[in-house]
């Protein structure tokens, strides 16, 4: 029998070259947002596999707010799983600060999409 997980993510990795056929070209330079959460894992992978497919340049970024007391754990985890696929990544450590009238969150928000800017 299929493992059914299996088949799911053999059929999002199909969209993903799909949709990446039509997006990029040979030498473009893609730069993935990686949080170590799974969305963000799983991309990475598919992306590290196609990266050679479809001859792209691919880097993780990796946003340390530093909110969360997880957080030197989740970067050394991005740290890790870059290595394991010999991804170059980038690490932003940003300070969060709550202000008033805005939620910590959305502050986090911003400063990750500040750096993201940046690529």
């Amino acid at each position: 029998m299929v493992n059914s997980r299996n088949l799911r993510l053999n059929n999002v990795s199909s969209r993903v070259e799909n949709i990446l056929h039509e997006q990029i070209q040979k030498d473009d330079h893609l730069v993935l947002g990686l949080s170590g959460g799974v969305d963000s894992v799983v991309l990475l992978r598919i992306l590290a596999s196609l990266s050679f497919k479809l001859k792209f340049k691919l880097t993780a970024l990796h946003v340390n707010h530093g909110i969360s007391p997880n957080a030197n754990e989740w970067e050394k985890f991005c740290l890790d799983l870059c290595s394991e696929h010999s991804i170059p990544i980038e690490i932003a450590k940003l300070k969060i600060r709550k202000l008033s009238g805005t939620s910590l969150e959305a502050n986090a928000r911003d400063g990750r999409y500040q750096e993201f800017k940046k690529y």
